[in-house]
């Protein structure tokens, strides 16, 4: 077995790298290359915390524009100010969007925002603010607030999960989280818990807002875990304790250092998060996290070697896909190391890990078996288009020349999918209900 070199986290905490992952790390970043991608086999599922914007007509129409072009395992519907707090204020529209998207939406179809723990302060909240409360050294009025907001945020996230749940959403989505310290991640936390008891088979992904979470209380416990200070890895203990499907850890970039510095420096940070994990993990690969360039239009060609290396060497389930270039940068992910969604089997390894919270090896011979191809097969879009016509999984509208009138898609694939992977698909359960009078 090749020796291993230690290196250090920022904490100082002890990890290890072969000499092998090194030289392949610098391979990537040696090449001149002007893209850079995994190995065919390699491919990883690609999640998104956010699609559907308006910029193609409706929230709708970006959400097909992303399955059918963009190549997306799963996608996301969202409000524009992606919080949970104003997307309460109208959840009916949010609701009526979701059956809308359930309807034509083959692929896994969820609902995302932030927790977003400072909308319930002064002058948008009830709560006094604890970042002017901090400054007068009244400490213990700013912990108090922290915890009365923690109830109040875990109350509307859960309001707005069970609500989506009820639209039909395959999962729910808590992006950021942690942005406002300790107490915010406590109220995912506590939201999650909430949600999975409701909802059993309801995939829930959580996605970080930083490597570190900050101690803005200090005090703060979840399980017996003092939250502030959590890395990845425990962080990932937590998140998968409450009841999450997929994780996504964040490493935020330096803007003063190489992109190749970045990748390296995420890849030590996120090593034995991914190792240990229990659950699918999705590591965010937005703009300014993961290795991407902190720019509203990230570079191809960094895009790519960030997305690759982080599959090569952290051999990742999936990459969460965040905002920056919103088109250009999910092309840059998704043919650097995407599955390719409904053009393969993308989308169906996806709810694997969306429902039952598989590791990306098993989800994919889960779906190969129930197929009856090879996992290698799995990636293959000659292969696949012709199984998924065979068994009416749905495909690529692209393909109009063989997808047919007749052929399933959206909510009729959605039943055939269901049944060949034998797992509950939400948007197939509240039809079924409703149509038999029991909505």
């Amino acid at each position: 077995m090749e020796h291993s070199i230690p290196t250090r986290m920022g904490d100082g905490a002890l990890v290890r790298m072969t000499p092998a992952e090194i030289a392949h790390l610098l391979d990537i970043f040696s090449s001149r290359s002007r893209f850079s991608a995994v190995d065919i086999g390699d491919e990883v599922t690609l999640s998104y915390d956010g699609c559907g914007s308006q910029d193609m007509g409706t929230r709708v129409n970006d959400l097909q524009y992303y399955e059918q072009y963009l190549c997306a395992d799963s996608v996301e519907l969202y409000h524009h100010d992606y919080s949970y707090k104003p997307a309460k204020a109208v959840l009916g529209l949010e609701q009526t969007t979701m059956r809308q998207a359930q309807f034509l939406i083959t692929a896994p179809c969820g609902y995302g925002a932030m927790p977003d723990l400072g909308l319930y302060t002064v002058p948008d909240g009830p709560i006094a603010n604890w970042s002017q409360l901090l400054p007068m050294g009244k400490i213990d009025e700013a912990r108090a607030a922290q915890e009365e907001a923690v109830e109040l945020a875990a109350d509307d996230i859960f309001f707005v999960a069970a609500s989506m749940a009820e639209a039909g959403a395959d999962f729910i989505d808590l992006d950021a989280a942690g942005a406002a310290g300790d107490a915010d991640f406590l109220a995912a936390l506590r939201a999650i818990e909430r949600i999975r008891a409701r909802f059993p088979d309801l995939g829930i992904q959580i996605g970080m807002a930083s490597e570190f979470v900050l101690g803005m209380h200090g005090e703060l416990e979840y399980d017996g875990e003092r939250l502030a200070g959590l890395w990845p890895r425990e962080q990932m203990k937590l998140a998968a304790k409450a009841g999450v499907t997929i994780f996504g850890p964040a490493i935020n970039v330096n803007t003063g250092k190489p992109v190749a510095w970045n990748v390296a420096r995420t890849i030590t940070i996120a090593k034995q998060c991914c190792e240990e994990s229990t659950v699918p993990v999705h590591r965010n690969g937005g703009m300014a996290v993961g290795g991407v360039p902190m720019h509203i239009l990230p570079p191809g060609d960094a895009v790519s070697r960030a997305s690759r290396a982080a599959v090569d060497i952290l051999l990742l389930d999936g990459l969460e896909v965040g905002a920056g270039d919103v088109y250009g940068q999910a092309i840059s992910h998704g043919v650097a190391s995407g599955m390719g969604g409904i053009r393969t089997a993308g989308d169906l390894v996806a709810r694997m890990q969306i429902t039952r919270g598989m590791r990306l090896k098993q989800a994919k011979e889960y779906v190969a078996q129930k197929l009856g191809v090879s996992v290698r097969d799995l990636f293959d879009r000659v292969v696949m288009l012709d199984v998924r016509k065979e068994r009416g999984l749905g495909a690529s509208t692209e393909a109009g020349e063989i997808i047919y009138v007749d052929d399933p898609v959206g909510l009729e694939a959605k039943f055939h999918i269901a049944e060949l992977l034998d797992i509950p698909v939400n948007s197939v359960g509240r039809f079924t209900a409703m149509t038999r009078g029991r909505g």
